[in-house]
């Protein structure tokens, strides 16, 4: 009983850190990102599911929030993390009836244009 105590008591601890430190990758993240302007229009091109992530990291993925291909998304910001390229996007679910941001990795979109004020 005590060892499965301490087990639930290290993932609870593993799970607060691990959001801290995503918090403190997006704190980063925002200070050295790239501003798309104007916005892009992008489409996921991945035959896989293209996954949400708090920040731009892989240990900041939100399960079961994902894209599939040829979805539509906005892009805001671009940021290099050292290893790849990410992007900040907003995407509208209407199996949600709302919009869902985050960040994905680059790699799994192609741009479709911009979206400009000027025609």
């Amino acid at each position: 009983m005590k060892k499965f105590i301490l087990c639930g008591g290290l993932l609870f601890l593993t799970q607060n850190i691990l959001a801290a430190d995503c918090a403190k990758i997006e704190k980063i993240a925002e200070k050295k990102e790239a501003h798309l302007v104007p916005r892009w229009g992008m489409v996921v091109v991945s035959p896989q599911r293209v996954y949400f992530h708090s920040a731009p990291n892989e240990a900041c993925k939100i399960k079961d929030l994902f894209i599939v291909k040829n979805d539509h998304v906005t892009a805001y910001t671009v940021y290099h993390d050292g290893k790849q390229d990410w992007v900040s996007v907003m995407y509208f679910s209407q199996r949600l009836g709302d919009t869902v941001q985050g960040w994905a990795k680059f790699k799994a979109f192609k741009k479709s244009g911009t979206m400009s004020s000027v025609q």
